[in-house]
């Protein structure tokens, strides 16, 4: 088994413009939330109302979710990178050949 190549390693651009469009839709309810919160116009101030009254905690839940996200997304991101260097390292002595460890 060899290495991945760039190509396979990093995705197609089809491959990327899935995950941009389903990261989208999965963020769609937060984007609304911060447009009722930090909205000037009436309809902001009567759905910055309804929250209050029907869901007091969904503001802060939504806060949480967020941070939560936040969170996991660098994880992710520091795993890949460190798995990355570890890869560069283990080529850069020579105890790598064709994806396997020596």
């Amino acid at each position: 088994m060899s290495q991945p190549t760039d190509a396979t390693q990093h995705g197609s651009d089809a491959n990327w413009s899935r995950r941009i469009v389903v990261a989208l839709l999965v963020a769609v309810p937060n984007l609304l939330t911060l447009g009722i919160v930090l909205g000037t116009g009436s309809g902001s101030h009567a759905g910055d109302r309804i929250l209050d009254v029907e869901a007091p905690a969904f503001r802060g839940a939504t806060l949480a979710g967020a941070l939560i996200a936040a969170g996991l997304i660098a994880i992710v991101w520091y795993l890949g990178a460190s798995r990355r260097r570890a890869w560069r390292r283990a080529e850069r002595i020579g105890s790598v050949s064709d994806g396997h460890v020596e």
